[in-house]
């Protein structure tokens, strides 16, 4: 037997049609929030978050300025950065010499 009738059946499903449009509605409702809150977020600590970047940056490159320039030859000495690598790369399995001669 049904215990429901007709009528009860249809305000039953009309109240779970309005559920779930007040739940699309809430869903949207919160994923709107969140954007702007990211956004109004994002707005106060990006500022922030790129000076400090820029003089982390900044830091940086003022310390390799300086240890570039601390360590200055004095006039007419010789200074070897980078010793020059020991390994011959020349070897004699290159080919066949060809001596060209020109044609007129």
């Amino acid at each position: 037997m049904n215990l429901i009738n007709p009528f009860e059946e249809l305000v039953l499903m009309t109240l779970l049609k309005s559920l779930a449009v007040v739940n699309l509605l809430k869903t949207l409702a919160i994923i709107i929030l969140v954007f702007y809150l990211l956004r109004w977020l994002t707005r106060i600590f990006a500022p922030i978050l790129m000076r400090r970047m820029v003089d982390n940056i900044q830091q940086k490159a003022q310390q390799q300025y300086k240890k570039q320039h601390t360590t200055r030859a004095r006039e007419g000495e010789t200074v070897i950065d980078k010793k020059p690598s020991s390994t011959d790369h020349s070897s004699n399995d290159v080919g066949e010499y060809v001596d060209f001669e020109e044609v007129d």
